[in-house]
Protein backbone atom coordinates (compact mmCIF):
# COMPACT_ATOMS: atom_id res chain seq x y z
CA UNK A 1 0.00 0.00 0.00
CA UNK A 2 2.81 2.54 0.74
CA UNK A 3 4.51 1.66 -2.30
CA UNK A 4 1.19 2.01 -4.23
CA UNK A 5 1.08 5.87 -2.39
CA UNK A 6 4.75 6.89 -2.91
CA UNK A 7 4.25 5.90 -6.80
CA UNK A 8 1.56 8.36 -6.90
CA UNK A 9 3.16 11.02 -5.22
CA UNK A 10 6.31 10.17 -7.82
CA UNK A 11 4.09 10.82 -10.59
CA UNK A 12 2.41 13.68 -9.84
CA UNK A 13 5.30 15.72 -8.57
CA UNK A 14 6.96 14.17 -12.21
CA UNK A 15 3.62 15.95 -14.16
CA UNK A 16 4.26 18.89 -11.56
CA UNK A 17 7.51 19.72 -12.82
CA UNK A 18 6.80 18.51 -16.28
CA UNK A 19 3.81 21.08 -17.00
CA UNK A 20 6.32 23.40 -15.23
CA UNK A 21 8.90 23.30 -17.42
CA UNK A 22 6.63 23.18 -20.56
CA UNK A 23 4.55 26.37 -19.54
CA UNK A 24 8.27 28.16 -18.64
CA UNK A 25 9.36 26.79 -22.17
CA UNK A 26 6.08 28.08 -23.95
CA UNK A 27 6.65 31.64 -22.30
CA UNK A 28 10.14 31.98 -23.32
CA UNK A 29 9.69 30.87 -26.92
CA UNK A 30 6.44 32.46 -27.65
CA UNK A 31 8.28 36.08 -28.84
CA UNK A 32 9.73 33.40 -30.78
CA UNK A 33 6.73 31.23 -32.08
CA UNK A 34 4.63 34.50 -32.69
CA UNK A 35 7.09 36.41 -34.61
CA UNK A 36 6.04 34.66 -38.10
CA UNK A 37 2.34 35.37 -37.03
CA UNK A 38 3.10 39.22 -36.53
CA UNK A 39 4.53 39.55 -39.46
CA UNK A 40 1.66 38.02 -41.60
CA UNK A 41 -0.55 40.51 -39.83
CA UNK A 42 1.65 43.63 -40.30
CA UNK A 43 1.61 42.29 -43.87
CA UNK A 44 -2.38 42.07 -44.02
CA UNK A 45 -2.59 45.28 -41.96
CA UNK A 46 -0.62 47.86 -43.83
CA UNK A 47 -1.84 46.17 -47.08
CA UNK A 48 -5.19 47.10 -46.35
CA UNK A 49 -4.90 50.58 -46.31
CA UNK A 50 -2.12 51.30 -48.92
CA UNK A 51 -1.98 50.98 -53.44
CA UNK A 52 0.24 48.41 -54.07
CA UNK A 53 2.25 45.62 -52.35
CA UNK A 54 3.59 44.67 -48.83
CA UNK A 55 6.08 42.36 -47.78
CA UNK A 56 8.19 42.09 -44.37
CA UNK A 57 11.55 40.61 -44.59
CA UNK A 58 11.61 39.35 -41.03
CA UNK A 59 10.24 40.22 -37.54
CA UNK A 60 12.19 39.77 -34.26
CA UNK A 61 10.71 39.51 -30.84
CA UNK A 62 11.81 39.04 -27.07
CA UNK A 63 10.83 39.86 -23.65
CA UNK A 64 14.25 41.79 -22.80
CA UNK A 65 14.54 43.03 -26.61
CA UNK A 66 15.22 43.91 -29.01
CA UNK A 67 12.04 44.32 -31.10
CA UNK A 68 12.72 44.18 -34.95
CA UNK A 69 11.30 44.59 -37.78
CA UNK A 70 13.75 44.21 -40.69
CA UNK A 71 12.86 45.07 -44.55
CA UNK A 72 8.99 46.54 -44.43
CA UNK A 73 8.73 47.40 -48.17
CA UNK A 74 5.93 48.73 -49.92
CA UNK A 75 5.66 49.39 -53.68
CA UNK A 76 3.40 51.17 -55.03
CA UNK A 77 4.14 51.70 -58.73
CA UNK A 78 6.57 54.09 -60.65
CA UNK A 79 3.48 56.66 -60.38
CA UNK A 80 3.29 56.71 -56.86
CA UNK A 81 6.67 55.70 -54.98
CA UNK A 82 7.96 53.21 -52.57
CA UNK A 83 8.85 52.57 -49.27
CA UNK A 84 11.48 50.37 -47.68
CA UNK A 85 12.12 50.68 -43.80
CA UNK A 86 14.17 48.94 -40.97
CA UNK A 87 12.68 49.55 -37.33
CA UNK A 88 14.16 48.49 -34.24
CA UNK A 89 13.02 49.14 -30.50
CA UNK A 90 15.74 48.89 -27.94
CA UNK A 91 13.59 46.94 -25.45
CA UNK A 92 11.76 44.16 -25.30
CA UNK A 93 8.20 42.68 -24.54
CA UNK A 94 8.42 43.11 -20.91
CA UNK A 95 9.30 46.83 -21.42
CA UNK A 96 6.99 47.84 -23.34
CA UNK A 97 4.39 46.18 -20.95
CA UNK A 98 5.08 47.73 -18.03
CA UNK A 99 5.09 50.95 -19.44
CA UNK A 100 8.54 52.21 -19.88
CA UNK A 101 10.35 54.63 -22.38
CA UNK A 102 10.44 53.51 -25.26
CA UNK A 103 13.34 54.17 -27.96
CA UNK A 104 12.97 53.54 -31.78
CA UNK A 105 15.28 53.31 -34.58
CA UNK A 106 14.54 54.04 -38.09
CA UNK A 107 16.61 53.32 -40.85
CA UNK A 108 15.39 53.18 -44.97
CA UNK A 109 14.53 55.10 -47.78
CA UNK A 110 11.72 56.52 -49.28
CA UNK A 111 11.15 57.23 -53.12
CA UNK A 112 8.29 59.35 -54.63
CA UNK A 113 7.05 60.32 -58.52
CA UNK A 114 6.59 63.98 -58.88
CA UNK A 115 3.78 64.34 -61.21
CA UNK A 116 3.62 67.35 -64.56
CA UNK A 117 1.31 68.89 -62.17
CA UNK A 118 3.63 68.92 -59.47
CA UNK A 119 1.81 66.13 -57.32
CA UNK A 120 3.73 64.10 -54.96
CA UNK A 121 3.32 60.40 -56.19
CA UNK A 122 3.29 59.19 -52.09
CA UNK A 123 0.01 61.38 -51.46
CA UNK A 124 -1.99 58.52 -53.28
CA UNK A 125 -0.47 55.69 -51.63
CA UNK A 126 -2.92 55.41 -49.20
CA UNK A 127 -6.19 53.84 -50.35
CA UNK A 128 -9.45 55.56 -49.98
CA UNK A 129 -11.28 55.73 -46.72
CA UNK A 130 -13.92 57.79 -46.55
CA UNK A 131 -16.08 55.34 -45.13
CA UNK A 132 -14.00 54.30 -42.48
CA UNK A 133 -13.09 57.87 -41.54
CA UNK A 134 -16.67 58.02 -41.28
CA UNK A 135 -17.20 55.25 -38.43
CA UNK A 136 -14.30 56.82 -36.59
CA UNK A 137 -15.74 60.23 -36.46
CA UNK A 138 -18.85 58.63 -35.36
CA UNK A 139 -17.01 56.63 -32.73
CA UNK A 140 -15.11 59.41 -31.49
CA UNK A 141 -17.95 62.17 -30.94
CA UNK A 142 -19.12 59.54 -28.01
CA UNK A 143 -15.47 59.24 -26.70
CA UNK A 144 -12.85 61.25 -24.88
CA UNK A 145 -9.95 61.88 -25.21
CA UNK A 146 -6.95 58.75 -24.52
CA UNK A 147 -3.58 58.85 -24.15
CA UNK A 148 -1.85 58.64 -27.57
CA UNK A 149 1.64 57.63 -26.53
CA UNK A 150 -0.03 55.72 -22.97
CA UNK A 151 2.26 57.89 -21.08
CA UNK A 152 5.63 57.54 -22.07
CA UNK A 153 8.34 58.89 -23.34
CA UNK A 154 8.89 57.71 -27.19
CA UNK A 155 12.64 58.58 -29.01
CA UNK A 156 13.19 58.15 -32.22
CA UNK A 157 16.50 57.86 -33.91
CA UNK A 158 16.77 58.43 -37.84
CA UNK A 159 19.78 55.97 -38.14
CA UNK A 160 19.89 56.83 -42.22
CA UNK A 161 16.80 57.53 -44.16
CA UNK A 162 16.83 58.54 -48.12
CA UNK A 163 14.45 60.49 -49.69
CA UNK A 164 14.44 60.99 -53.10
CA UNK A 165 11.97 62.57 -55.68
CA UNK A 166 12.10 61.31 -59.69
CA UNK A 167 10.22 63.70 -62.18
CA UNK A 168 9.75 62.13 -65.83
CA UNK A 169 12.81 60.12 -64.93
CA UNK A 170 14.63 62.23 -64.45
CA UNK A 171 16.34 63.19 -60.69
CA UNK A 172 14.06 65.73 -59.25
CA UNK A 173 15.87 66.26 -55.76
CA UNK A 174 17.21 64.28 -52.77
CA UNK A 175 17.89 64.19 -49.17
CA UNK A 176 20.18 61.96 -47.97
CA UNK A 177 21.20 60.28 -45.17
CA UNK A 178 19.04 61.84 -42.77
CA UNK A 179 20.23 61.75 -39.20
CA UNK A 180 18.76 62.76 -35.66
CA UNK A 181 16.59 62.15 -32.92
CA UNK A 182 13.19 63.21 -32.09
CA UNK A 183 11.71 62.70 -28.73
CA UNK A 184 7.84 62.59 -28.47
CA UNK A 185 6.29 63.07 -24.76
CA UNK A 186 3.00 63.93 -23.35
CA UNK A 187 1.88 66.82 -21.11
CA UNK A 188 -1.20 68.30 -19.75
CA UNK A 189 -4.32 66.93 -21.82
CA UNK A 190 -2.25 64.77 -23.50
CA UNK A 191 -0.47 67.59 -25.12
CA UNK A 192 1.65 66.43 -27.67
CA UNK A 193 5.34 67.88 -27.43
CA UNK A 194 7.66 67.30 -30.43
CA UNK A 195 11.43 67.81 -29.92
CA UNK A 196 14.47 67.29 -32.01
CA UNK A 197 17.42 67.72 -34.32
CA UNK A 198 18.06 66.58 -37.46
CA UNK A 199 21.10 66.83 -40.48
CA UNK A 200 21.28 65.05 -43.24
CA UNK A 201 23.03 66.29 -47.06
CA UNK A 202 21.01 67.38 -49.90
CA UNK A 203 20.99 66.77 -53.85
CA UNK A 204 19.05 68.24 -56.77
CA UNK A 205 18.45 66.87 -59.99
CA UNK A 206 17.89 68.16 -63.84
CA UNK A 207 14.20 66.74 -63.55
CA UNK A 208 13.54 69.71 -60.84
CA UNK A 209 14.11 72.42 -64.13
CA UNK A 210 11.98 70.50 -66.28
CA UNK A 211 14.96 68.18 -67.79
CA UNK A 212 17.43 70.15 -68.42
CA UNK A 213 20.69 68.21 -68.96
CA UNK A 214 23.24 66.41 -66.61
CA UNK A 215 25.98 68.68 -68.36
CA UNK A 216 23.77 71.90 -66.49
CA UNK A 217 22.72 70.19 -63.59
CA UNK A 218 25.54 68.87 -61.94
CA UNK A 219 24.23 66.03 -59.35
CA UNK A 220 27.39 65.29 -57.88
CA UNK A 221 27.30 68.27 -54.90
CA UNK A 222 26.23 68.18 -51.63
CA UNK A 223 24.94 70.30 -49.80
CA UNK A 224 23.67 70.15 -46.10
CA UNK A 225 20.64 71.00 -44.53
CA UNK A 226 20.42 71.01 -40.02
CA UNK A 227 17.05 71.37 -38.38
CA UNK A 228 15.83 71.72 -35.24
CA UNK A 229 12.17 71.34 -34.09
CA UNK A 230 10.68 72.12 -30.74
CA UNK A 231 6.47 71.81 -31.34
CA UNK A 232 3.09 71.67 -29.39
CA UNK A 233 0.33 69.99 -30.54
CA UNK A 234 -3.09 69.85 -28.37
CA UNK A 235 -5.66 67.03 -28.26
CA UNK A 236 -9.26 68.13 -28.64
CA UNK A 237 -11.84 66.32 -26.42
CA UNK A 238 -12.77 63.69 -28.41
CA UNK A 239 -8.92 63.10 -29.10
CA UNK A 240 -7.79 64.19 -32.45
CA UNK A 241 -5.16 66.87 -32.87
CA UNK A 242 -6.08 70.33 -32.94
CA UNK A 243 -4.40 72.04 -35.61
CA UNK A 244 -5.36 75.41 -35.00
CA UNK A 245 -3.43 75.57 -31.15
CA UNK A 246 -0.52 73.93 -32.48
CA UNK A 247 2.85 76.39 -30.89
CA UNK A 248 6.39 76.01 -30.74
CA UNK A 249 9.87 76.60 -32.86
CA UNK A 250 10.92 74.88 -35.93
CA UNK A 251 14.50 76.24 -37.99
CA UNK A 252 16.27 74.66 -40.49
CA UNK A 253 19.68 75.90 -41.77
CA UNK A 254 21.09 74.91 -45.00
CA UNK A 255 24.68 75.25 -46.14
CA UNK A 256 26.53 74.71 -49.48
CA UNK A 257 22.48 74.11 -50.85
CA UNK A 258 23.71 72.98 -54.07
CA UNK A 259 21.17 74.02 -57.25
CA UNK A 260 20.64 73.86 -60.98
CA UNK A 261 23.22 76.03 -62.39
CA UNK A 262 21.23 77.50 -64.59
CA UNK A 263 18.53 78.29 -62.37
CA UNK A 264 21.58 79.97 -59.93
CA UNK A 265 22.86 82.01 -62.86
CA UNK A 266 18.96 83.10 -63.54
CA UNK A 267 19.10 83.91 -59.94
CA UNK A 268 22.44 86.11 -60.27
CA UNK A 269 21.43 88.05 -62.84
CA UNK A 270 19.78 92.01 -62.74
CA UNK A 271 16.16 92.24 -63.42
CA UNK A 272 15.52 92.52 -67.31
CA UNK A 273 13.95 96.41 -68.19
CA UNK A 274 10.71 96.55 -69.66
CA UNK A 275 10.54 96.37 -73.66
CA UNK A 276 9.90 99.97 -74.91
CA UNK A 277 6.76 100.71 -76.40
CA UNK A 278 6.69 101.41 -79.94
CA UNK A 279 5.98 104.54 -81.38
Amino acid sequence: MKQRKRSIWRFLGLSTITLVVVAALAALLAPTLLSGYVRGVIEREVGAKVEGTVSVGEVRLGWTGPLSVTALAIDSGAANGSVRVDAEVTQGLWALATGDAVDVKLAGSVKTAIGADGSIGLTRMMKSSAGAAEARSGAASESKAQSLLAGRKVTIEFAGIDLSAVHADAPYASIEDLKGTIALTEGADFELAINGDLAAKTRVGRGMIGGTSAAVVSTDETGTLDGAIDVRIPRTKLGGFDHGRITGECSVTAANLPLPAALAQSASQPASQPASQPA
